[in-house]
């Protein structure tokens, strides 16, 4: 019976990420905004330059959590992608609340 659920449990992962993968891919492919965004945020974390990457997150405001959630499941993916740049630009003060507010 507990190999059963397990064995479903499996099943059930894998099933989503072929979904959020096909899906990904079909918005790539299809949509030239979804595309050119992918493209700069690659650039942007291929970049090394953590100063840009804060400069990247912090140009989405109040959707600069969920956009770093983002980034760091695309970085999960792509793993030639350096995770400690995002990181380092998450941990910087200004990152996620600016000075001047």
């Amino acid at each position: 019976m507990r190999v059963a659920r397990v064995r479903t449990a499996k099943c059930v992962k894998a099933a989503l990420t072929a979904l959020f993968r096909a899906v990904f891919m079909a918005a790539y492919l299809l949509s030239d905004a979804s595309r050119g965004e992918t493209n700069r945020a690659i650039g942007v974390l291929a970049s090394g330059d953590v100063e840009v990457v804060r400069d990247y997150l912090l140009s989405y405001g109040v959707w600069t959590a969920l956009i770093s959630a983002t980034l760091m499941a695309l970085q999960a993916i792509l793993a030639s992608l350096l995770s400690f740049i995002l990181d380092f630009a998450n941990g910087l003060p200004s990152a996620h609340a600016r000075a001047d507010c």
